[in-house]
């Protein structure tokens, strides 16, 4: 098998993961397992046999399978981006209310103390910082889910 270098970006990493799996198939095989498992063996799931909690976590695999597939079709799915002034189609506004979720989320606080620590902080430019290149990133690896893109006639030498 040829080993790929790896992209440090998560989303690079879930888009191209997304293109090349057949998710709808994956999640035929999961939900065929799981009826096999329901009908067959989950009466002797924790007494020696499966461990606890295997048809649940079955279900949660079946689940997770078919949220990705709603992702793939998403990505897929022809439409048009709304177009703003002076030829931006998306912007991205962070408010303090995200800050304040995101410290929550964290543990922390959520008071206008750390908000305003976050922002005099290096974070909040960070944030910034990349939000732009994984802005990019992500532009560049959404144009593999575009059909009928022309390439650039190279030149001969």
């Amino acid at each position: 098998m040829k080993k790929t270098k790896s992209p440090k970006n998560p989303m690079t990493l879930l888009i191209q993961l997304l293109k090349k799996t057949d998710i709808a198939s994956l999640a035929y095989v999961v939900e065929d397992r799981l009826e096999d498992y329901v009908q067959w063996a989950q009466p002797y799931e924790g007494e020696g046999g499966y461990a606890e909690g295997t048809g649940e976590r079955l279900s949660q695999a079946v689940e997770f399978l078919n949220r990705l597939e709603e992702i793939k079709s998403l990505l897929q799915t022809a439409g048009t981006v709304p177009q703003l002034e002076d030829g931006f189609f998306a912007v991205i506004r962070w408010h303090e209310d995200d800050i304040k979720q995101a410290l929550a989320n964290r543990g922390y606080l959520a008071n206008k103390s750390n908000v305003k620590r976050v922002l005099n902080s290096r974070a909040g430019r960070t944030l910034v910082d990349l939000s732009i290149e994984e802005g990019w990133a992500i532009l560049e690896d959404c144009l593999d889910f575009v059909d009928g893109l022309e390439q650039r006639k190279r030149r001969s030498s």
